[in-house]
């Protein structure tokens, strides 16, 4: 499948409302962006606090001050 610009491959973890997959930047040569990166896909139905809640959690992780968060509620699959 394609997330926006993305080739979406393998799951490598899952949580309670996400799973995490490997994906491919087609346009990694023209972008400057990795080739393969880590995708985040969330079901919205299932995070408390729905939209807003992520957006937040995007805000901080995008914040200079603050790193990324940890995905300590995902389980990992090795590839």
């Amino acid at each position: 499948g394609k997330l926006a610009q993305y080739e979406l491959l393998e799951r490598i973890g899952d949580g309670a409302y996400a799973e995490v997959r490997r994906a491919r930047n087609p346009a990694f040569e023209s972008n400057g962006l990795p080739e393969y990166l880590a995708v985040k896909v969330i079901d919205v139905t299932k995070v408390e606090g729905g939209i807003r809640a992520i957006e937040n959690e995007v805000m901080a992780a995008s914040s200079p001050s603050v790193t990324m968060p940890s995905l300590h509620d995902a389980t990992l699959h090795p590839p």
